[in-house]
C-alpha cells in the first residue's frame, strides 16, 4: 500500500531545495547584502525544512496506521504511537536526534529563533531594503548550514523509508 504522505514529503524537500538554490544564486550575484539574504531566504529554507520534517512524521504515522495529526516533533508522534500500542524505531531515532546536540535539534532551534520581529535601525546603502531581526537571537543562517540540514534530513528520510519498505 502506498503511503499518501510520501508525495507531500517529497514536495516539501523539493521546496526546500528551491530555496537553497535561490539563496546560493543570490549570494553569488552579490546584489543584496549577505545578511539580508541569509535572514530572508535562510528563514524560508528553514521553514520548509521544518515542514518537511513534520510531513515526514505524518508519513511515519501513516505507515504504522496511526491517525494523522499535525505532529510538530517526534515526541508527539511517539505519544500517539504509545496510545495506539505501536512502536516505531524510526520515530524513536528521530526523537533521539531531537534530544541531542544534533543537526535536527539545531534546525529546530533555528526555526524557533525566527520568532517575532522588530525593526532594526541599520539600513543598507541603497535604502530600499530594511532588515528585521528578533532581539532575542539572530536568525541569520549560513548557506552551508542550510545545505547540511537538507542533506541530513534527506538522508534520514531515505534510510528510514528503506527500512519501512522492508517492514
Amino acid at each position: 500500500m502506498a503511503n499518501a504522505q510520501r508525495p507531500v514529503v517529497n514536495q516539501r524537500l523539493y521546496f526546500s531545495r528551491l530555496h537553497i538554490d535561490w539563496l546560493s544564486q543570490q549570494l553569488a550575484n552579490e546584489e543584496i547584502a549577505k545578511s539580508v539574504l541569509e535572514q530572508s531566504l535562510g528563514e524560508s529554507a528553514v521553514f520548509h525544512l521544518i515542514k518537511t520534517y513534520q510531513a515526514y512524521l505524518a508519513e511515519i504515522a501513516t505507515a504504522y496506521t496511526i491517525p494523522l495529526a499535525d505532529f510538530s516533533d517526534a515526541k508527539e508522534l511517539l505519544g500517539a504511537m504509545e496510545a495506539a500500542e505501536q512502536h516505531s524505531a524510526e520515530a524513536l531515532e528521530l526523537h533521539e536526534l531531537e534530544s541531542s546536540a544534533s543537526w535536527l535539534q539545531q534546525l529546530q532551534s533555528h526555526y524557533q529563533a525566527i520568532g517575532p520581529i522588530n525593526r532594526v535601525v541599520s539600513r543598507p546603502k541603497n535604502n530600499q531594503i530594511v532588515a528585521f531581526s528578533s532581539p532575542e537571537s539572530n536568525s541569520t543562517i549560513e548557506l552551508e548550514t542550510i545545505k547540511r540540514y537538507w542533506q541530513q534530513l534527506s538522508a534520514v528520510i531515505e534510510n528510514q523509508r528503506a527500512r519501512l519498505e522492508e517492514w
